[in-house]
C-alpha cells in the first residue's frame, strides 16, 4: 500500500531554519497540493518516522538547487538537487529496505547543505514524502 504525506503533515518534524512558502509565489501550481517547505539555513532538518519497507522524498531540481544529506535509519547519503533546468516534483531521495517483503520501523532525517555563494547551491525545497507498505508512526 502507497502513502503520500504533503509538506504541510504534521507527521513531518521540522526544525528552525524552514519556511513555508509564499501564497503569492507564481509557481506553486508546480507543486503537489500547491504547497512546499523551503530550507533556509544549512543544517535545517526535517524527520520523519514510518513502518513500510521503501521512502521516497520529492522536491524540485534546478540550477540554484542545494546539496542536502538524508539519514536513512544508520546509512547516510549525500545529495544534490542541483539540476541544469527546473524540475518540479522529482524524486530527491529515495530508499528501499532490506528486507522489502517485512515492513519495518524506519527513521529518516534530511538536512539541508546550503554552501553554495549568491545564489547558486542555495535553494532546497519539500514538497512530498512517499511510502510503502505501513502507516506512519511519528516524528522526531
Amino acid at each position: 500500500m502507497n502513502f503520500t504525506l504533503d509538506d504541510t503533515s504534521p507527521d513531518l518534524g521540522y526544525t528552525s531554519g524552514w519556511a513555508v512558502q509564499s501564497p503569492n509565489d507564481p509557481g506553486l501550481s508546480h507543486f503537489f497540493q500547491g504547497t512546499y517547505h523551503v530550507a533556509q539555513t544549512t543544517g535545517a532538518n526535517v524527520t520523519f518516522t514510518f513502518t513500510g519497507s521503501y521512502i521516497a522524498i520529492y522536491g524540485s531540481k534546478g540550477p540554484s538547487h542545494a546539496s542536502f544529506s538524508v539519514q536513512a535509519d544508520n546509512d547516510v547519503f549525500f545529495l544534490s538537487a542541483a539540476a541544469p533546468s527546473q524540475q518540479f516534483q522529482q524524486i530527491l531521495f529515495e530508499h528501499t529496505f532490506a528486507p522489502p517483503s517485512q515492513p519495518g520501523s524506519h527513521s529518516i532525517t534530511l538536512s539541508a547543505i546550503l554552501d553554495g555563494s549568491d545564489v547558486e547551491g542555495r535553494w532546497l525545497d519539500l514538497d512530498y514524502v512517499s511510502f510503502t507498505d505501513g502507516r506512519c508512526v511519528d516524528f522526531n
